[in-house]
């Protein structure tokens, strides 16, 4: 007996995807929705997990070269402010990287841990706030990385 059920995907229409009945999470076959839509879905009891779309391309090596020199740069630059610089003082630093940050979160994250290692909470304060009102996503990951910046 097979059962049909719907998936709404975010920005596509309805994917339908056929299951055996008796678990719906060992997917059979699903038609693609919209040209690079992704949908990954898990089943809360066990670890199956079933992904339907087009996977995006990890990014070339001469690319995270690039990402790692500029997040170096971004952590340079504010190290080279001292301990207690203005919050002013910070947003003029990191104005170039904001829209980098903004597509990928994980770069602010590696600076403030940068930080956090160094011992700046006030610095780490500082970019939090540069962020929100930049409206660049604050997640845990920089909520925790400027807490381990105030540990002793």
């Amino acid at each position: 007996m097979t059962t049909t059920f719907s998936i709404p995907s975010s920005f596509c229409s309805v994917e339908e995807v056929s299951a055996r009945a008796g678990n719906p999470w060992q997917a059979a076959r699903a038609r693609h929705v919209g040209e690079g839509s992704k949908l990954i879905f898990r089943s809360s009891r066990s670890n199956h997990q079933a992904s339907f779309g087009k996977k995006s391309q990890p990014p070339s090596q001469q690319q995270q070269q690039q990402q790692q020199q500029q997040q170096c740069s971004e952590l340079d630059a504010l190290l080279s402010l001292g301990p207690t610089p203005t919050e002013a003082e910070v947003s003029s630093v990191l104005q170039a990287g904001l829209d980098r940050w903004r597509e990928n979160p994980r770069a602010a994250a590696v600076v403030l841990s940068g930080l956090a290692r160094k011992r700046l909470p006030n610095i780490c304060v500082h970019i939090l706030t540069v962020m929100q009102a930049s409206r660049v996503e604050v997640n845990v990951y920089h909520c925790t990385a400027a807490i381990s910046a105030c540990e002793k």
